[in-house]
């Protein structure tokens, strides 16, 4: 092992020397140089699966390659800057607040009576999962609200029945990112509309309905919402690393935790028993189930109200929340604001990942990665194939480091005027786009809502990324055949 990390630190070491020596000082574009950092980090993470270091290595070689021996200070600045930034500083929020209710649920011992509930509704782990991808119909209009509550919720449940929480995960994530992009009040169909608009592609007041005729060409979020359901029922079954994981299900642990329950039936029948009685740790029983709902009642409606500000529906949900909890004795105040603080602080590392990986984003914007890819596309311009050829290049670039929603705003007006002159399909063109930027976000490891839904449902974040990979490239596979068809005939 210590002669892999000298070899992979000596090879990191190489890059930079390589940049220094050989990237152009002060261009407009760096050209293929901006492929590098983006590359070094993604074959860093597979190498060691060090996920935040990767975004650090890949941050600090993007900024090298523009500021050359200043590189420390200038990422200390954009690092600053990047945690500051009003959007940015909402998301980190976002996951600090969502710690914090996923914390009190835990430590009032709500959610494992919820699990305990929803596990006599299903017979079987096939149906809790089927009960997990049905929620995020319901919760998917916010994509961090869908991947939180889903996935703290259904983790206890799904474990109940010894599944992974790597498919908890994947199942979580796949009704999260889709149909946030697929629901017209959802808030990623509510970004789109507005660019549209914003580029004359839609008429003012318009951008939800001209959306809204663009979603049947979505067909990657489509595919993965197909592909996960078939692997849910059973039709389509666990393969790579899921199938490992679930191998992994009969551990020497869970072998032990048999033989104990084998041992010690009086035991194990008194445990069963008081189930609904065992409360937090003090041995208080446990409050009664409809206080688990009142949190993800409150978070829902006040998000809703508030016009999809997901932090500040978690702010109130904490507020609401501890006003309801310690008035009927489930916590005292101060064992109920040690609780927000220490669910906070259960999200710290993961906000440190998140503020990597927007400083990351940013750096390879810096040196013309997007406009590099973007000008490599309009040279190899065919107007049939130009929909398959959107979603493969920018298929390729968000696996590498998704930019998220910042891909729609520096592309859309580029693709719209490359279509039109070249009189490709314009509508397909724009969903192959979109497509693409779905597939980073619910696949590429530097994905938000991947982190996000990884804490959520108590998996690591490298884990989550390589066992949904297979299933996201199943759906990959799927929508670009259809947009090779339609691009062909329509």
């Amino acid at each position: 092992m210590k002669n892999k990390n000298t070899y992979i630190y000596a090879g990191i070491l190489a890059v930079f020397v390589a940049v220094a020596l050989g990237a152009p000082a002060n261009p407009g574009t760096y050209g293929a140089w901006s492929l590098i950092p983006p590359v070094v980090m993604f074959a860093f993470i597979l190498l060691t699966q060090k996920v935040l270091e990767g975004f650090v290595w890949g941050g600090l070689l993007a900024v090298f390659m523009k500021y050359k021996w200043g590189f420390l200070l200038t990422y200390n600045e954009k690092l600053l800057k990047q945690v500051t930034t009003e959007g940015n500083l909402w998301l980190i929020l976002v996951l600090l607040t969502i710690g914090s209710i996923v914390a009190i649920l835990d430590k009032s011992g709500l959610s494992r009576q919820f699990g305990l509930w929803a596990g006599s509704k299903a017979k079987s782990g096939k149906t809790a999962l089927l009960i997990n991808y049905l929620m995020g119909f319901f919760l998917s209009f916010d994509l961090y609200l869908s991947s939180s509550t889903v996935g703290a919720c259904m983790t206890p449940v799904n474990d109940k029945y010894k599944t992974p929480r790597e498919k908890t995960a994947y199942v979580t994530l796949s009704t999260a990112i889709t149909l946030t992009h697929l629901y017209p009040i959802g808030t990623g169909a509510i970004f789109i509309a507005g660019l549209l608009v914003t580029n004359g592609y839609a008429a003012e007041g318009e951008g939800i309905r001209v959306f809204t005729g663009l979603v049947p060409l979505l067909f990657f979020p489509l595919a993965f919402l197909l592909v996960t359901l078939l692997n849910v029922i059973g039709v389509l079954p666990n393969i790579g690393p899921m199938k490992r994981a679930y191998a992994s299900r009969d551990d020497a642990e869970l072998k032990a935790a048999s033989l104990i329950e084998e041992q010690e039936p009086e035991r194990a029948a008194a445990e069963h028993a008081s189930d609904r009685s065992q409360g937090d740790p003090a041995g208080k029983p446990s409050p009664h189930l409809i206080y688990f709902f009142i949190p993800i009642v409150i978070f829902i409606a006040s998000t809703i109200y508030f016009k999809s500000n997901t932090q500040l529906g978690a702010f109130i949900t904490i507020l609401a929340t501890g006003l309801i909890y310690v008035a009927r004795g489930i916590f005292t105040a101060e064992t109920y604001i040690a609780t927000v603080l220490d669910g906070m602080k259960n999200m710290l590392e993961l906000a440190v990942i998140m503020a990597a990986a927007f400083v990351l984003a940013d750096s390879i914007t810096d040196i013309g990665f997007t406009n590099y890819v973007v000008g490599i596309v309009s040279v190899f311009v065919i107007p049939k194939w130009l929909p398959l050829i959107i979603f493969l290049v920018f298929s390729a670039t968000e696996f590498l480091v998704t930019l998220n929603w910042s891909l729609y705003i520096m592309a859309i007006p580029v693709l719209l005027q490359l279509s039109t002159s070249v009189g490709a399909n314009t509508p397909l063109t724009l969903a192959a786009l979109l497509s693409a930027g779905i597939w980073g976000a619910s696949t590429c490891i530097t994905s938000d809502i991947g982190l996000l839904t990884a804490y959520s449902t108590k998996t690591t974040v490298y884990r989550h990324f390589k066992t949904k990979l297979p299933y996201s490239l199943m759906a990959f596979v799927l929508s670009a055949i259809a947009y090779l068809i339609g691009g062909l005939f329509f």
